[in-house]
Formats: C-alpha cells, sequence, structure tokens
C-alpha cells in the first residue's frame, strides 16, 4: 500500500474549511492526520451509506487515524495557525463490475463499470451514462459512483476479434462466432457490438450473435469489435454472408376466425386462426390494423391486444399473414365497441393510502378503511425522465399479478390510481415537445395496460419547480406549461372521469415568504391545470415550520399545521410578490400524514375543524370556511399502517372519514 501526500494550509477561522476527497476502496484502511502545532480540530469522515463526525485534539506532532470504508470526504477545520498534513492510503481496487451497456436495463443495486469505475444503480435506468448521470441518493441521478476499480485502472481497448464465421444461414437470418482477443493489461472484455455494414445492430456478452431480418438472396457485410473498461476497440475483419435464394413464391392465405374479447374501455383483445404455410414457405408472422391502416406486426402467436382506445366508441379491425413472398389480403373485419369509462364516482371524505407494490401483501387485502389507493410507483426514465415505467415490486406482487389485483380491488368499490414519481425517481421533466409525446403515450401504455382510473403526481427532487415571478393562472415556465399540455391531453383523451391528483410538500405550495424555484412551484402547476384537478393533498410532514395563509408561523404535527397547511389551497392568499393565488374547491383538496406521524386522532381534530367548524384546540383560526366535502385524509402508507394492524386509518374512518 502507498501513501497520497496532502498538505493543508492553516483557515482563518473554523469552517473556513478545507474540503479534500479521498478514494479509498475496501476495509480497514487509515486516514493519517499529522500536525505541527496544537489545535482543535474538527474532524469528519463520510462514507456510504453512513456519516461518522469526531472531534479530536490534534496533539502536536502526534499522527491520528481514523479508519474508513468506502469513499471518504475528510473535511478539517483548523484553528488560527495548524498547519497539517494527510496521508491518503492508495489501495488495491474493488474489481471492476460489468462494463456498462446502454442497452442494457438496470434496476437499484445493480452494478456496472466505466473507465475504471463502478456504479451502482439508484432505480430502474436505461440508456443513462454513469459517467455523466451520477450523483448518489437524492441528487436526482440514476447512479452512484462506488469509486475506482479493477486495480491499476484499464487504459487499453482490446485488439479486435479474430476467426469472424458465419452459420445457419437462411432466407432471413445467420449466426456469427469469432474468437475474443485476449484482455489487454488490467482489463477485461466485457461484451462485443456487431456492425453490419458499419452500423451497429446489436452487442453480446458472448462470442456469437443471431443477426435476423434479412432478405433473401443478398450478401452482407459484417464486423464485430470488443469492450472492456477503456472503450470499443477496432473491429474486425469483415464478414460476406449471403443468404440463400428464396424459394417462397406463394403469398399466404388470409386468415379465419378473426374475433375479439376482454374488451374494456380502452382496450380490446383480438384473435384468430393460424395460417398454413405455402409449399417453400414459412409464416413469419401477421398484420393487425384498424380501420385499414397497419397498427402491429405479431411475429409469434394468433392473439394481440389493443390499447389506447376510447371509451365508447366503435372500432373495425382486420388481419393479413405474412411470410417471404409478402402479406396477404386483409381478413373479413371485425367491429368492436369499447365500453364506456368506468367511473370511479366523486372522492369525498375518504381515507386515501399509498400501496407500495414492493411490499408484502396484495392490494385486495388492503383493510377497506382505505376507499383510494394510489399504487405506489411508476418511476421516470429516459431523457428528462419523461418516459414512465413500472417500479420493480416485490415477488408477492409481480407485475403479472397487478392487473387482475386492480382489477379485484375496483370491483370492490374503490378506486385505484397509479402514482408517478417518488423520492426515488429520476426528476421528471418535459422540457420539449418529444417529452410531453414520451409522457403521454408511456402513461396510457400503463393506465390501458393495468386498469388505473388516474394519475397521481408526487414529482419530488425539484421537479416541478417555476421561474421567480411567473403567472399563477397562465405559467410560462417550460416544465410546468409542457406538464399542464400533458395533462390535459390526458384528460381529453380518457374523458372527464379520469382522475388527476397531486401530492405537492408543503414548500411546494407555500409561496408567502418567496416565490420561485421549488417555493410555490405546485400552485403554478395548478393554476394551469385546476379544471382538470381532481384533488391535491399537501405532505404535511417532513418539513419545517412553515407561513399559513395570514403570514402566522405554524410548526409540523399539530393540528394548526394541518389546517393551515390546507387552507393554503382553500382560502388562498397573497404570495410573495403580490399575486394571489385563488381557492380550490373543498372537493379538491385533501391533507396527507404519516401513518407514524402526527396522531390520528389530531388529524380528526384538524379535518372536522376544516369540514365543520369544530373547534379542534389549536390557535390557528380558519380564516373562512368550513370547507365541508373535502377530498380526505391521504396516508403514507398502507402497508405501514397494515404493520400496526391499520390503527391510524382506523381511527380516520372512526372519525368520519367514511368515503361518503
Amino acid at each position: 500500500m502507498g501513501e497520497g501526500l496532502v498538505t493543508i494550509r492553516p483557515a482563518l477561522k473554523c469552517w473556513a474549511a478545507v474540503e479534500i476527497v479521498l478514494r479509498t476502496v475496501g476495509c480497514g484502511h487509515q486516514l493519517v492526520i499529522h500536525c505541527s502545532k496544537p489545535h482543535a480540530v474538527l474532524l469528519g469522515v463520510r462514507y456510504s451509506p453512513i456519516m461518522q463526525d469526531k472531534e479530536r485534539k490534534v496533539m502536536r506532532n502526534v499522527s491520528h487515524t481514523v479508519p474508513v470504508n468506502g469513499m471518504a470526504f475528510l473535511k478539517i477545520c483548523l484553528g488560527m495557525v495548524a498547519a497539517c498534513t494527510v496521508l491518503a492510503p492508495i489501495s488495491a481496487h474493488a474489481a471492476c463490475a460489468p462494463a456498462w451497456a446502454a442497452a442494457t436495463i438496470y434496476t437499484q443495486g445493480n452494478t456496472a463499470s466505466e473507465n475504471g469505475i463502478n456504479y451502482v444503480a439508484n432505480w430502474w435506468t436505461q440508456g443513462n451514462e454513469p459517467a455523466t448521470n451520477n450523483g448518489g441518493p437524492g441528487s436526482g441521478q440514476p447512479w452512484t459512483s462506488q469509486g475506482a476499480c479493477g486495480g491499476a485502472t484499464c487504459t487499453t481497448k482490446p485488439a479486435a476479434p479474430t476467426a469472424l464465421n458465419a452459420t445457419g444461414t437462411t432466407q432471413t437470418g445467420t449466426t456469427l462466432h469469432w474468437t475474443a482477443p485476449a484482455n489487454p493489461a488490467n482489463c477485461t472484455v466485457s461484451g462485443y457490438t456487431i456492425y453490419k455494414a458499419g452500423a451497429s445492430i446489436g452487442t453480446s456478452t458472448t462470442t456469437s450473435f443471431t443477426v435476423t431480418g434479412l432478405t433473401a438472396s443478398t450478401t452482407y457485410s459484417f464486423t464485430v469489435a470488443a469492450t472492456d473498461a477503456a472503450g470499443t476497440g477496432v473491429a474486425s475483419s469483415a464478414l460476406s454472408v449471403t443468404t440463400s435464394a428464396n424459394t417462397c413464391t406463394t403469398k399466404a392465405g388470409v386468415p379465419g376466425g378473426l374475433a375479439a374479447s376482454g374488451t374494456t374501455s380502452s382496450s380490446t383483445t383480438l384473435n384468430w386462426s393460424a395460417v398454413t404455410a405455402p409449399s417453400g414457405c414459412t409464416i413469419s408472422g401477421y398484420t393487425v390494423y384498424k380501420a385499414g391502416a397497419a397498427l402491429a406486426t405479431v411475429s409469434s402467436g394468433t392473439s394481440y391486444t389493443a390499447t389506447g382506445l376510447s371509451a365508447s366508441t366503435t372500432y373495425s379491425f382486420t388481419v393479413a399473414s405474412v411470410d417471404a413472398a409478402g402479406t396477404s389480403a386483409q381478413s373479413s373485419a371485425v367491429s368492436v365497441t369499447t365500453s364506456a369509462q368506468q367511473a370511479a364516482g366523486p372522492i369525498k371524505n375518504a381515507v386515501i393510502g399509498y400501496w407500495d407494490n414492493w411490499g408484502t401483501f396484495t392490494m385486495p387485502n388492503t383493510s377497506m378503511n382505505y376507499k383510494v389507493i394510489n399504487y405506489a410507483f411508476a418511476v421516470g426514465s429516459g431523457t428528462d425522465g419523461a418516459t414512465q415505467v413500472m417500479w420493480q415490486p416485490s415477488a408477492t406482487n409481480p407485475l403479472s399479478s397487478a392487473k387482475a389485483d386492480i382489477a379485484a380491488t375496483k370491483a370492490q368499490g374503490r378506486t385505484v390510481i397509479l402514482s408517478l414519481g417518488g423520492a426515488t425517481s429520476p426528476n421528471i421533466t418535459l422540457l420539449n415537445q418529444t417529452d410531453i409525446n414520451n409522457f403521454v403515450s408511456s402513461v396510457e401504455n400503463l393506465v390501458d395496460t393495468y386498469g388505473f382510473q388516474g394519475i397521481d403526481l408526487d414529482f419530488e427532487n425539484g421537479s416541478v419547480t417555476v421561474n421567480a415571478g411567473d403567472s399563477l393562472t397562465n405559467p410560462q415556465t417550460p416544465d410546468i406549461k409542457n406538464l399542464s399540455t400533458a395533462l390535459h391531453t390526458l384528460k381529453s383523451h380518457y374523458g372527464s372521469s379520469f382522475i388527476i391528483t397531486y401530492v405537492p410538500e408543503t414548500a411546494d405550495i407555500d409561496a408567502y415568504a418567496a416565490y420561485g424555484g421549488l417555493w410555490g412551484g405546485y400552485l403554478a402547476l395548478i393554476g394551469a391545470t385546476r379544471d382538470i384537478l381532481t384533488f391535491s393533498d399537501t405532505q404535511c410532514y417532513n418539513s419545517g415550520s412553515m407561513n399559513a395563509a395570514n403570514g402566522a408561523v405554524v410548526s409540523p404535527g399539530t393540528a394548526d399545521f394541518l389546517v393551515a397547511m390546507s387552507e393554503l389551497l382553500l382560502h388562498g392568499y397573497t404570495v410573495s410578490g403580490g399575486q394571489t393565488f385563488a381557492p380550490l374547491a373543498p372537493s379538491q383538496v385533501a391533507f396527507g400524514s404519516l401513518f407514524n406521524g402526527t396522531a390520528a386522532s389530531t388529524n380528526v381534530s384538524a379535518y372536522k375543524y376544516l369540514t365543520a367548524g369544530t373547534a379542534d384546540g389549536g390557535s390557528y383560526h380558519l380564516l373562512g370556511g368550513p370547507y365541508p366535502n373535502m377530498a380526505g385524509v391521504m396516508v403514507w402508507d398502507i402497508n405501514g399502517d397494515a404493520g400496526q394492524g391499520y390503527s391510524f386509518s382506523t381511527t380516520l374512518k372512526n372519525g368520519g372519514l367514511t368515503g361518503n
């Protein structure tokens, strides 16, 4: 083990501190602090996932050691004239994880390496390069750096693979094989990129790759290149492959028996009979048409589920078979009329809860105390986090069971909404029309696939920010304006019964002292979407003291806090800068609590004061109201409440929050 030497010069006063980042990986390492004069030093050594802070009296000409693991961040606050030296150990690095690949899907906890540094995924991610998209938990970035890896850093790209050859060539495909190059010093070949006529067509972690989708009697040129932590090396010598001649000269017959089943307000499943291939041919798939326009290609099987349909609408579908000779004529049409959108019914005086799909019990088995259930979560992915994908669930709640579980819960007379975001999601910001399109199409896909009755926006980590002084009624901040456009598009597509809810944090709606950035971001969004907003339930937890609508300061954990934060939306108020936020209807407002936070009885007292004017014993007095038939009280989370026998939600229900 060697040592890296850093000398820290005196700071003029405490907290005119010097920070040094020391990369150390492994166990049992030490930071050695040596000072020439005796002065008090505050030494903080932080390494993921915990923080250790120690205050030590550093003696003159005495070395002081602190054991560290992982990556250490050393902050030293010096006295008036101290001069200290830090000896930073340099040790063997951890082994490198498999090299990051743009096409690979990574979920929370998966590891990858790039340029000699290991990274761990904070959540589902694909295509986000770790070297430029890392920052650790809470940063909104999908990756956290784990430090250098692989001993000495890999700096040499691999040589070209050799002996490239092809086997099993048919009219439409071939399988490529090659010999792996030797690993360069301090490097490991982690994969290969395959090229057709110089353009990448895929990757492989083995020394073979099957190419499909080729044309008969056609010559193609293939090469392959190896990748290690230093990057992708030069391509191999080219291999020329000619596909087999086309022996199929007859188009397949027209499919019969086209029928629809399982039709809902937004989808239907089409089924048809398989077609026998003509002599010398193979059926490669079927093309499905909607109103005569190609909708999808089915490469295997004889069924297709059409999604994204409008409620109470009649559609005409046909299907045709495909072989190497071409596409057959279209089948006889089947007419399908979607059902009316399932209305969730009015939401008032309800217990609203978040159900975690990573939990250990199913949604239909949750307490009937909860009339509105937010499925947590779908999270952002891709560019700007605009594309919504389902969070990886527990083994108890696989996505394959989600549609049936949601249907069973709705059959109990309850409302099920898909919550988007959450604290661990990448930032979701719609910055352009492409982001809008990706957001809308991905949300429609999830709503249609699983049968949600609406969406809940739990956009955190600065996803909803507003330009200082922007209009509260017609905001022009790009991501808020674009998000409003996307939400209006979804509402128009699904109809008036489609539910849209927000769950802002307190700073997102409290702009009494400052309006801009995080402060009041959701006020601008509400202003742009109040015509389509079902309700907004403020997270009255994980918050410091806040301003009420009249400027009074209220503290969390009290009925005053719940009432005052609710009245910001119910009563309206003048925000910093002079604009007025107009009040929402009572049915558009709820407030939220932790299952183990502010006492359930306090929540009931606050709710009764807000809705009926029944005194709650607090010092904050309503500025207006009362506000009957509010949407209800939100609980984070159902899973935690279940662990304590549903005592929190039972108190709410017994206090009058029965959902009617």
